[in-house]
């Protein structure tokens, strides 16, 4: 069966859809995975798929995207901000040097750092909760460097 692009206005019009929504094809929307909420000393708290930002669906660059949201105002983000980050392999980790980065070490602690790098290798990771002093993460699993904020208005 055929249906014209007449009929299929009015059946996403009916259904309050897009007319796109009814067509068979690939999808850009990817589900992204909420890995908690960052408070005021930079760690994730509630661990994963935290209950109040569950379903975030958003055009994404790839599928290693992560994402936290803040609870509090953490250096140039607003409280409620959802900070969107993509996990890297070692290979590519200088795309991660000077840049505000989601951490997760071996002892499954997620933090917020701005990373200095040397190579491949972490020399610093100074902190957004206004605490003096550089911290060095030597234990690291992935790194994903924050490409994108959505602050809720």
């Amino acid at each position: 069966m055929t249906v014209s692009l007449d009929w299929l206005e009015k059946i996403a019009a009916a259904l309050n859809l897009n007319v796109a929504n009814l067509l068979p094809g690939p999808r850009d929307v990817t589900g992204i995975e909420i890995l908690g909420n960052l408070g005021t000393d930079c760690r994730v708290v509630n661990g994963h798929g935290a209950a109040d930002a569950a379903a975030l669906s958003i055009v994404a660059p790839d599928q290693n995207a992560v994402a936290v949201k803040l609870t509090v105002a953490l250096g140039p983000f607003d409280e409620g901000t959802m900070l969107i980050g993509r996990r890297l392999d070692a290979p590519t980790l200088e795309d991660a040097n000077g840049r505000t980065c989601l951490l997760k070490t071996r002892s499954n602690n997620l933090i917020l750092r701005k990373i200095a790098l040397d190579g491949k290798r972490i020399i610093a990771s100074m902190p957004f909760d206004l605490k003096p002093g550089v911290q060095s993460e030597v234990d690291l699993e992935w790194i994903a460097p924050v490409y994108m904020a959505v602050r809720y208005v």
